[in-house]
């Protein structure tokens, strides 16, 4: 170790001696990644983890029930356990809505109507893969004022660029029986450009009212609410603006909620963009004002801020090089790089305030820091590279990106710090003094001996916190929610849950089913569709979580009821036949595919659509609500035909499986970092059981954690999932110091009671370690701001865990370390 410690000194002493060539080669190299940073591009697609999630398979209908009832909490209607072929009867549950929730949030105020960009190619569809959709609610629905409103509003939208094929209630056909035969008329006798009577409003009143199927899929049972969903494309911040005045006159009369993918991705775009920019000056302030306060100069607050900010630019450029976008996850990345390079400066300059009047000592105290530093960065790299274990992209890339960050601050820390020190003026004594002898040491001094003296204090409680962290630990949840992302006063959260509680929203679970060795016109016969249909009525009945069924069994049933005046499926096999081809009839009329998925061109293949809501939470797309609605998807598969498969299948369900990985690759990634850090903490003080200390305070954090998050019931969710590594990979960086110095004292001093030596070491380390966490914790502290509710936590989170590492490191870790000497010392005196 000798031999690698002269090799570092020299190379400090190359570094001063040469250090205008130092400062001149790294700016160079800063402004060739600036270059490179220029293309770093924003991801703002948050549904993309769910993609990567286990595809769904089918599974062969069972032929008996489950010998269990369901494993869900009963909310359900159903009472008992249906037989094969049984139809429940079933209604849905009325939400309930806060009060004040059925008036728009934003109120009526008169805009000038953009102008528009007419269309060429929408009768083509082309490149319309989005979606706009229009949630309109009013007591006044029904009158000539209000349609004709709408049909304005429809009118202008038609005439932009951005917006596609149209599926609403003015747009779909029913059916009326005229003599024998059942007629295709559409819902509303209003063509585009012509106006409302009274006359045409009652026959669209009785036309959508009579419509089982539309109903909770266009329109709401009670007739207050309608859906306009539009094919879109192109949405963009000021496209999305010009649509909403488009809009804006329908809300004098009612409640106007706005959906769609583009104006998701839109809000999390401008989200990002404005975080990335807000979140990093403030972490920048918050450490320039540290280390002010810390070291009482101008210039020992700007040398440490440059080298973070070239750290960022450095890690910015590579992730342009290597591809990576700045997503709701590594949005973390520059402030993170930020707050963990600072950490290093404080160490390289506490160094040169101790021998700043001996230059020609100055490489002799950089080096012998520059082994904690490089323990320190190997550990949070570790850390942060256990994220390669996930299956996730985006955690692997927030790994690497952060491990690069961390990486670059430590080289630059080695190189930039001694040569811009070498070339500054010497700080004046007024100010050494001033931090020699300040409160924070007079303070550290008393605490020292506290802790010598009441080490078996800290011990119980940490044994009480161990036994609370193991009470509670199963009892965290993940929530997967987007929604909960956003501020909750941001009118597209409020608009979505709204959408969701009228009529579903537009992500509805999925269940294909196929026909043994996919026999054609298997679903045409009667027997299988009662079937079909039987279990509809029963997951329905079970789960008031789903609020509407669209499925090819669902509209036999209504064509029958129509025709005969009977609900349900027809025995008749010619009837079923004629309803198809009526159906078939539907599809070609409304021009949409919307329909075109439920059954096969050669029956051998159909698929139910639901449509969902957490019904217990009043929420949209829980991980709850998604685990019940499998669990009922799946009991009932027993009254399905026998020999089919089916498949269930979804964006919530892609979630729920998503959840699930992310929780078992997180656990992975946690054990792993704990490996890894075991590994370099006992190779940096050549000793297992240092490297099993080194532990205690960082295990000790996250424990505190945990509690922290069960007693304030937050959930993990996207971004603080993967805390637990991270905090285990930055918070031992504190103990390593420790260590490391108090085995150099034990080396320089064999003859001191060791005892002694750990209250000098607590001194002696004390400030550095609480300075370095407090200039890691201001970074951390300004993503409080952020505008993502993850990212906050994140933070909080990471607060938290550094600083319980920091006060671990002081006062549990020596008093674990004197217990252990105790019992050597029992044991050697029993020998």
């Amino acid at each position: 170790m000798r031999r690698e410690f002269n090799i570092i000194e020299s190379l400090m002493k190359l570094i001063i001696k040469h250090a205008k060539l130092v400062i001149f080669l790294l700016l160079v190299i800063t402004a060739f990644f600036a270059y490179h940073a220029k293309d770093v591009r924003i991801d703002a697609n948050i549904f993309a983890f769910a993609g990567e999630a286990d595809p769904p398979v089918f599974v062969l209908t069972p032929k008996d029930k489950p010998e269990e009832y369901l494993k869900l909490k009963k909310i359900g209607t159903i009472t008992q356990i249906p037989e094969k072929g049984e139809v429940v009867e079933y209604q849905r549950n009325p939400n309930t809505f806060d009060d004040g929730e059925f008036i728009n949030p934003i109120p009526y105020e008169e805009k000038e109507i953009p102008d528009y960009i007419y269309p060429t190619d929408r009768d083509n569809n082309t490149g319309y893969w989005d979606g706009y959709v229009i949630i309109f609610s009013s007591e006044n629905m029904f009158t000539t004022e209000v349609l004709n409103a709408i049909y304005e509003v429809r009118d202008n939208l038609s005439k932009r660029w951005e917006i596609g094929q149209c599926l609403s209630p003015f747009d779909y056909v029913t059916v009326e029986k005229k003599g024998t035969r059942l007629s295709l008329v559409p819902i509303a006798p209003v063509k585009a450009g012509e106006i409302w009577t009274d006359d045409d409003v009652e026959v669209f009143k009785r036309r959508l009212m009579n419509d089982s199927v539309a109903k909770d899929y266009l329109y709401s049972s009670d007739g207050t609410t309608i859906m306009i969903y539009y094919r879109a494309r192109g949405l963009n911040e000021a496209s999305i603006a010009e649509l909403d005045t488009i809009v804006n006159p329908l809300r004098q009369y009612g409640r106007v909620a706005l959906n769609g993918g583009g104006l998701l991705t839109n809000a999390v775009y401008k989200y990002i963009n404005t975080d990335l920019i807000v979140l990093a000056v403030l972490c920048f302030i918050a450490i320039l004002v540290v280390f002010f306060f810390s070291f009482r100069t101008i210039k020992s607050m700007l040398i440490p801020a440059s080298l973070s900010l070239m750290g960022i630019i450095w890690t910015l450029g590579i992730m342009a090089m290597y591809g990576y976008n700045l997503t709701i996850v590594t949005i973390l990345t520059p402030c993170l790089v930020l707050t963990f390079g600072s950490s290093y400066s404080i160490h390289m300059i506490s160094e040169y305030f101790k021998a700043m009047d001996d230059k020609e000592a100055l490489p002799k105290h950089y080096s012998k820091i520059t082994k904690t530093i490089f323990f320190a960065m190997m550990t949070t790299v570790s850390g942060f590279l256990s994220q390669l274990i996930c299956r996730m992209q985006f955690f692997r890339e927030f790994g690497i990106t952060i491990s690069f960050g961390v990486l670059i601050c430590a080289i630059l820390s080695f190189t930039y710090i001694p040569a811009i020190l070498s070339l500054a003026k010497p700080p004046k004594q007024k100010s050494v003094k001033k931090i020699s002898n300040g409160v924070l040491n007079k303070l550290i001094g008393k605490c020292a001996s506290f802790i010598v003296k009441y080490w078996w204090v800290m011990l119980i409680v940490i044994v009480l916190l161990t036994i609370f962290f193991f009470a509670i630990k199963d009892d965290m949840s993940f929530d997967s929610n987007y929604m909960n992302y956003f501020p909750s006063s941001d009118p597209i959260v409020q608009d979505t849950i709204y959408f969701a509680k009228t009529l579903g929203g537009t992500d509805p679970y999925y269940l294909t089913i196929k026909a043994p060795n996919n026999e054609a016109n298997f679903f045409l016969k009667s027997e299988n569709l009662k079937l079909i249909y039987a279990y509809e009525s029963a997951v329905m009945a079970a789960n008031p979580d789903l609020v509407q069924v669209l499925s090819f069994s669902q509209y036999v049933s209504f064509l029958n009821e129509t025709y005969n005046g009977e609900k349900g499926i027809p025995d008749n096999a010619g009837l079923i036949n004629y309803l198809s081809r009526t159906l078939k009839q539907i599809k070609a009329q409304i021009g949409s595919d919307v329909l075109n998925f439920i059954i096969s061109d050669d029956g051998s293949e159909i698929t139910l659509s639901m449509r969902h809501y957490d019904y217990v939470e009043q929420d949209i797309q829980t991980n709850a609500s998604a685990k019940r609605i499998e669990q009922t998807l799946d009991y009932y598969r027993y009254m399905l035909p026998e020999g089919t498969t089916s498949m269930i299948w979804s964006g919530a369900s892609s979630g729920l499986k998503a959840s699930e990985m992310i929780i078992e690759d997180q656990n992975k990634a946690t054990l792993i970092s704990m490996v890894l850090i075991l590994i370099f903490a006992s190779c940096a003080c050549v000793s297992l059981s240092s490297g099993i200390s080194a532990l205690i305070p960082v295990l000790t954090a996250v424990m505190i954690n945990y509690v922290f998050m069960w007693l304030f019931n937050l959930p993990f969710d996207m971004v603080t999932i993967g805390f637990s590594s991270v905090a285990i990979g930055t918070g031992v960086d504190d103990a390593i110091h420790f260590l490391l110095r108090l085995k150099s004292r034990r080396k320089e001093n064999p003859n001191e009671n060791y005892i002694d030596a750990v209250k000098q070491n607590i001194i002696d380390t004390g400030r550095p370690i609480i300075l370095t966490t407090v200039s890691v914790d201001a970074g951390l502290v300004m993503l409080l701001f952020a505008s993502f509710n993850p990212i906050k936590f994140f933070g909080a989170l990471m607060f938290l865990a550094l600083t319980a590492a920091m006060i671990a490191t002081l006062f549990v870790l020596p008093s674990w370390l004197i217990m252990i000497y105790k019992i050597k010392e029992k044991v050697v005196a029993k020998k």
